[in-house]
């Protein structure tokens, strides 16, 4: 069986949904999510309405291999179910506010929970760091309705104070969708390095010519002693 290839993480997912094979293992990632899982989400959180041959097409597998994707994200709990988005100003939500909630004491964030539960207006709430224990996004009718939420909020037996600050224009709403591929890390210039030195290569000596051995020169005999006449 062929193995499946890994990739790096300063690869983006299409370079790693265009390698990937159906034939193997998943390999774990961060947050257990290889690329073509992320790809998968961002395109069901945009459509959820997407058949598989679609999202197929989109990462380059069959139908049946998205299938068994998907529905393991659902056994893991990735995907928790399939919702419509909606408009609230069609709805008659015409006004929106973050409400910031000071509460007495060390309230714990269970009690906050049961005491804003109960309000339909709320649609998100979060404890927060700082001097603020809670935050709730409220959305109302109009300016009135939002009034008496914030004062029914006020009326808590766990909220000292609030403030409220009321949204002028909704720029960006994106769903809950894996964060994008990281861009590649620009490489970084190799740094020069001098070749090392070459020591000139030393002269061979040069044959010593063979000398021819002297001849000695044969030794004259010593002159004749003179005689006198």
């Amino acid at each position: 069986m062929r193995g499946r290839r890994w990739f790096p993480s300063t690869r983006t997912t299409a370079e790693a949904v265009r390698t990937v094979r159906e034939d193997g293992p998943v390999p774990t990632y961060s947050g257990d999510l290889d690329p073509i899982d992320e790809a998968l989400l961002r395109e069901l959180a945009v459509d959820a309405r997407a058949s598989y041959a679609d999202l197929g097409a989109v990462v380059s597998l069959s139908a049946p291999a998205v299938k068994r994707r998907v529905d393991r994200l659902r056994e893991r709990g990735v995907v928790r179910g399939f919702t419509v988005l909606l408009d609230p100003a069609a709805l008659g939500w015409a006004t929106e506010a973050f409400v910031e909630l000071f509460c007495h004491g060390s309230t714990s964030p269970a009690t906050m929970r049961s005491a804003v539960e109960r309000y339909p207006e709320v649609v998100a709430a979060s404890t927060v760091t700082g001097d603020v224990d809670l935050v709730v996004q409220v959305r109302a009718r109009d300016m009135r309705h939002l009034e008496q939420v914030v004062e029914r909020l006020a009326a808590e037996p766990f909220v000292s104070r609030t403030r409220s600050t009321v949204v002028l224009s909704a720029l960006v709403r994106r769903p809950d969708v894996p964060p994008p591929p990281e861009p590649p890390a620009p490489r970084q210039p190799a740094a020069s390095v001098s070749p090392p030195r070459r020591r000139p290569p030393r002269p061979r000596p040069s044959p010593r010519r063979l000398r021819s051995p002297r001849r000695r020169r044969p030794r004259r005999p010593p002159p004749a002693p003179r005689t006198g006449s």
